[in-house]
């Protein structure tokens, strides 16, 4: 990805302009940027999020942005499969180091391991001849008779430790939770299961917009100044505030809406052909 940030950092450059004029131009983390320019694409949080600030990213320098990324997905590689690709590097980098056994050391392991041979010879010589001196131990005949009339007993303990085990507590797991016991957050922000919290991402509210279609939007940020667009099919635009972010669709049905990295349902942005404003507020 190396070659990647390059091609970015010249361009900026070149027109003269900083990471803090990009990330105030398109609304991204100044620190995502420089992600993106050192080539290490993997600080940012899943790659659809990557591919939206490269898009960004791309419509300000003037960049063709489908040549990167093709690009970034041909080089682009999943959290896991890079953890494994840098572990597997890292181990083929490590010197081995060579360890070598004087003929001393040798010599004492040698007189170590025959007199730890010599105690324990002596000690089971010593147990055995112990317990042929002991007398055998005849069992009492009352508790036999007391075995032979209760015959029933050992069935009976039996069927006390086997219910006993079916009465065992099973302690509930999230895998035997069904879709259906997902529930959306009134704040648009979260899914919530029961006995499942997921952590929050992102400080303040973020929210990424993905146009399926050509759709009119308003956007006004922390109750500033707004901004009109056209977004056509394809586009996706990622809008960050500290409190509060408000959008207006001049048609719902043709927009997917992530909130802090959390995908929304349709019904709850709205249908097809439907003018919607939506408030989305910083937990």
């Amino acid at each position: 990805m190396q070659q990647l940030g390059n091609v970015l950092t010249q361009a900026r450059e070149q027109m003269g302009l900083t990471i803090d004029d990009i990330s105030q131009i398109t609304k991204i983390r100044s620190k995502y940027i420089r992600a993106l320019e050192s080539g290490n694409v993997y600080e940012i949080p899943g790659r659809v999020y990557a591919l939206g600030f490269l898009k960004s990213y791309c419509e300000v320098l003037n960049l063709n942005y489908r040549e990167l990324q093709e690009y970034f997905n041909a080089n682009y590689q999943e959290k896991d499969e890079f953890a494994k690709h840098m572990a597997t590097a890292a181990a083929v980098q490590q010197p081995v180091r060579q360890t070598g056994i004087s003929s001393k050391r040798v010599v004492v392991f040698a007189l170590l391991g025959a007199c730890i041979l010599l105690g324990g010879v002596y000690f089971f010589v010593n147990s055995r001849g112990k317990e042929a001196e002991q007398p055998p131990v005849v069992p009492p005949i009352a508790s036999q008779q007391e075995e032979t009339n209760r015959p029933g007993q050992s069935s009976q303990n039996n069927q006390n430790n086997q219910s006993n085990k079916n009465h065992e507590p099973v302690e509930p797991t999230t895998k035997n939770l069904a879709w259906s016991q997902l529930t959306l957050a009134p704040d648009f922000t979260s899914f919530e299961m029961p006995g499942f919290t997921a952590a929050k991402a992102y400080d303040g509210i973020e929210v990424m917009v993905e146009a399926t279609g050509n759709c009119w939007t308003r956007v006004t940020i922390d109750d500033g100044d707004s901004s009109d667009e056209t977004l056509h099919a394809g586009d996706i635009r990622t809008y960050q505030g500290i409190e509060k972010i408000e959008i207006k669709w001049g048609n719902a049905g043709l927009v997917k809406v992530t909130v802090n990295g959390v995908l929304q349902r349709p019904e709850e942005i709205g249908a097809a052909g439907q003018v919607v404003t939506k408030e989305f507020l910083a937990e």
